[in-house]
């Protein structure tokens, strides 16, 4: 755990680090006057030439977990309900206080805060002692780190008007108010369902709240925002693990992901299904015991990335013999024609695990290669199969 005087050290560097960004907006803004290269248009849409870049030193991006959460943007926290998600980001909140590892990744030290909707005190209190056992921790060392539980009120930081659209509420300018009192480097919301107040299927209230909501608390903050989120069925169904509007994937540049093993309820597998800013590839393996999760398979013991592309190869190549012989595999779990299983039944899987062709599966429709398509039965219901996407050349 890093000491009181390192702590406040690091308190001190971010705000250091923080005025140096003005520091060099503002040196940008100059030297585009001394150049003649103002920018230009209306105070509601400016340009600037980045001609006012040449010789600049662009700051290296800034990250509350390097390679899972970047700082001044939303990311995506995406589980069933009872997997763990709450118990995860408040070990996150821990360590990122304490400056201790989060599941074998380093966290950079800051302030912590909480907003639980769904969780009374005691409860967080009942988890915390779970994991200060674990870490080795007091809650006297937990001075960097903040809470607040709120089951059964109105939790909405964004609401709906039809006039207006969607707004920030008075409750979101309190947490934005109190994170920068309390200098939080990290904000955890919890969850989507208790706080946005839109349609979750309209791409405009989505993007809003990811952008003017959650996007602007990251950025006055100049730190990390998770937002936790429950997948709809569809989207569990799918291999998404999403839910409504695909811009809640679109609208952020990181999306991490919760599951359990198919194989073992005790077992919680965290993948990163969306990275903008780094490798997506690569899952943390995690076992949940007495309130806690340990690290069973860390990041950098997963497969390869050619070995990951094998399995992907291997996965289309199943699938296309699959679909040559008529079958319909699908993406659901709960399916005999389940993708995965059928591949591994007929004898195509050239060796490869069910969890594996499953992430394949999974990689392969997240980066659009294959895709899901309606199909009728015999008694006219509709279910999901996959289909490859062929790409025809310009």
């Amino acid at each position: 755990m890093i000491s009181k005087e390192f702590a406040d050290a690091h308190d001190i560097k971010r705000l250091a680090d923080y005025v140096e960004q003005q520091k060099l907006k503002q040196a940008l803004q100059d030297r585009a006057i001394r150049e003649g290269l103002v920018p230009f248009g209306s105070d509601e849409l400016r340009f600037s030439s980045p001609k006012v870049w040449q010789g600049v030193q662009i700051p290296e991006r800034s990250w509350c977990v390097p390679g899972f959460i970047p700082d001044r943007t939303p990311t995506l926290l995406y589980g069933d309900g009872g997997s763990g998600k709450s118990l995860l980001v408040q070990m996150l909140m821990t360590s990122a206080a304490t400056g201790m590892d989060w599941l074998g990744q380093k966290v950079d030290p800051r302030r912590a805060l909480g907003f639980f909707a769904e969780d009374e005190i005691e409860e967080l209190a009942r988890r915390q002692a779970n994991i200060n056992e674990a870490m080795g921790l007091e809650f006297e060392n937990l001075d960097r780190m903040a809470w607040t539980g709120r089951p059964g009120q109105l939790n909405l930081l964004a609401d709906f008007d039809p006039q207006a659209g969607l707004y920030p509420t008075e409750l979101y300018e309190h947490l934005l108010a109190q994170a920068m009192e309390f200098e939080a480097g990290l904000v955890i919301i919890d969850t989507l369902a208790e706080t946005f107040g839109g349609n979750e299927v309209i791409r405009n209230h989505v993007q809003l709240y990811l952008s003017c909501i959650a996007g602007n608390l990251a950025r006055e903050i100049n730190g990390a925002v998770v937002l936790l989120g429950h997948p709809s069925v569809e989207g569990m169904r799918n291999g998404r693990d999403t839910s409504g509007s695909t811009q809640w994937s679109n609208g952020v540049r990181s999306r991490l992901t919760l599951k359990r093993d198919e194989d073992n309820p005790e077992i919680r597998i965290l993948t990163r299904a969306k990275a903008n800013y780094s490798d997506m590839k690569g899952e943390i393996r995690l076992r949940w015991d007495d309130g806690f999760f340990h690290v069973i398979q860390p990041l950098n013991s997963t497969l390869s990335g050619i070995e990951e592309q094998n399995c992907e190869r291997v996965f289309l190549e199943g699938l296309e013999k699959l679909l040559k012989h008529g079958l319909t595999p699908g993406p659901s779990k709960h399916s005999p024609h389940y993708a995965p299983k059928l591949i591994l039944e007929y004898k195509l899987g050239q060796g490869r695990k069910l969890n594996e062709l499953k992430n394949a599966m999974t990689d392969l429709l997240n980066s659009n290669r294959i895709r899901l398509a309606k199909s009728s039965d015999s008694k006219s219901r509709q279910k999901d199969v996959i289909e490859i996407v062929k790409w025809e050349s310009s």
